[in-house]
């Protein structure tokens, strides 16, 4: 999770679009990457290794712990990271939607899901919620080793879990691909992903009963 300067697919706050939308809001969007490798140069498809990436989750970050001093050091950040959420531990639990994107950029939680899913996008309408947005095609099912509606919707838990455990937000919705046709849209809440054992639930079922998901059916 700390910042690496030479990451491709840099978050960007966008300015005056969406300042004129709404003042304080901020959208950190993921810049276009490099093409893939193909398969025959190294990358084959392995479920085992996606379902490991959707059913794990970034460490929770306990902002309260980080208005404090001295720092916590059992989190597994180095110490800048930690220097860097105190600095940012007030104005994240007032809400303030600069700090969330601050937080966002520092941290990049979302980047070990960009070798199946591309043009990530994260913004914060209100303090409470978050909306990303991603686009997986039928190539990146086939580097899972898994179907289409099982990659967008681990993918899109995954996206979720991370997001809560670094900011205090209660909901996170999630689209992929076209906002207008979009392949998948899901709405998860704080509490229902926190009572869940993740290593026994079946990502489409779990997204599409509990999640409010929706998938659109292929021709």
């Amino acid at each position: 999770m700390v910042s690496n300067p030479n990451l491709n697919g840099l978050y960007e706050i966008v300015g005056d679009l969406w300042e004129t939308l709404q003042e304080d809001a901020r959208k950190i969007q993921e810049s276009p990457e490099p093409p893939k490798v193909p398969e025959s140069a190294g990358q084959k498809p392995d479920k085992a290794c996606f379902d490991a990436l959707w059913q794990t989750e970034d460490e929770t970050i306990d902002w309260t712990e980080y208005l404090t001093l001295p720092l916590p050091a059992w989190d597994g950040f180095d110490p800048e990271t930690r220097q860097f959420l105190h600095s940012q531990a007030h104005r994240v639990l007032r809400g303030d939607l600069q700090g969330y994107a601050s937080v966002l950029q520092k941290l990049r939680p979302l980047d070990d899901l960009r070798a199946y899913a591309h043009k990530i996008s994260v913004e914060a309408p209100d303090p409470d919620r978050l909306k990303v947005s991603f686009t997986c095609g039928d190539e990146d099912a086939h580097l899972a080793g898994t179907d289409r509606d099982a990659l967008l919707c681990g993918i899109a838990l995954r996206c979720a879990r991370d997001l809560f455990s670094i900011l205090p937000v209660t909901e996170v919705h999630v689209v992929s691909g076209s906002p207008d046709n979009p392949d998948l849209t899901a709405v998860f809440h704080r509490n229902l992903t926190r009572q869940t054992l993740f290593r026994l639930t079946d990502p489409v079922s779990f997204v599409t009963q509990k999640a409010e998901g929706v998938l659109r059916q292929m021709p």
